[in-house]
């Protein structure tokens, strides 16, 4: 969250996410109801509240956000919610300045089997602080744009309706170069002569001990799934393992279900930390659109 000896103690705000179900937290049901929860608790007034459905994979479940200003106050609410084995509690400290936000304390371990007391999974609690991060740390202000100046009617007495221009009946296809853009991993499409379908089926292993080896690479992800490949990343010019691995699965199913039971757990004394990659697998073509938006024909 934020770049190693950058970090300012004690100049920053709170962040606090806490995730679970009405039925077992009845102050999730709304913000009203959470920021009165919120003032039973905390000696200062809670700053900026959110009550939304959860984003994670945890269904039916609600996520709560809310901006604290006084360490204290932080801790007394994580202590509090965390009473309850059925949330989830996360503080976060942001910088004043373009240092991010930097975890203070999460209970992952009372939920996620594998995750160290005092650890947090990433992968497993499913919580996306990329709302409220921008490159620079901070929210950046949206410029407006420039005013235009709209010329004067020559009668301004009379309204002056815009010229008709008649339609096609028919869809008009237009012949023009290839136009590539990209999809949510990054991959080109050459959306012009038809997307081209991917999907990612593909797992980023780190911290992997420096003594690992192809063999008990595969050993370790058969324990959990069937890898159609899997590949020790080396140093260009050393060959040197530089303890991170990168592995290939027959569906995307099974390749989130093996990155959700590695990640955390502890292998030949290192905590694993695992996550879908960013390669993905062409599994099919769409039809080229046409301008009026319908499939063409071949």
């Amino acid at each position: 969250m934020s770049s190693p000896g950058s970090w300012k103690d004690g100049n920053g705000e709170f962040l606090l996410a806490v995730i679970g179900s009405t039925r077992h937290a009845p102050y999730l049901k709304g913000w009203p109801e959470f920021k009165d929860s919120l003032r039973k608790i905390m000696k200062a007034q809670p700053g900026w509240v959110e009550v939304t459905p959860s984003s994670s994979q945890r269904r039916g479940h609600t996520e709560a956000w809310c901006r604290i200003k006084d360490r204290k106050d932080a801790d007394d609410v994580y202590e509090t919610y965390c009473r309850s084995d059925k949330t989830l509690v996360h503080v976060w400290e942001t910088g004043r300045g373009n240092e991010g936000y930097r975890l203070m304390r999460c209970n992952c371990s009372s939920h996620f089997t594998g995750v160290p007391k005092g650890g947090h999974s990433v992968m497993r609690c499913g919580i996306d602080l990329g709302r409220f991060e921008q490159p620079s740390g901070k929210a950046q202000p949206v410029p407006a744009p420039p005013y235009v100046a709209q010329p004067a009617l020559q009668h301004p007495m009379y309204y002056q309706p815009p010229p008709y221009t008649t339609l096609p009946p028919y869809p008009v296809y237009v012949s023009q170069p290839a136009i590539y853009s990209t999809n949510t991993t990054g991959m080109p499409v050459n959306v012009q002569g038809g997307a081209v379908l991917t999907e990612a089926r593909e797992i980023f292993i780190r911290n992997l001990n420096y003594k690992v080896t192809p063999d008990e690479l595969a050993r370790l992800l058969s324990t959990v799934g069937h890898p159609v490949h899997s590949n020790l990343h080396r140093d260009s010019k050393t060959g040197a393992f530089k303890g991170v691995a990168t592995a290939n699965f027959a569906t995307k199913e099974e390749a989130q279900d093996v990155a959700a039971r590695l990640d955390g757990i502890r292998h030949m004394d290192m905590t694993l930390q695992v996550r879908m990659g960013k390669d993905a697998t062409v599994v099919g073509r769409a039809e080229p659109m046409v301008v009026n938006g319908s499939y063409g024909y071949r």
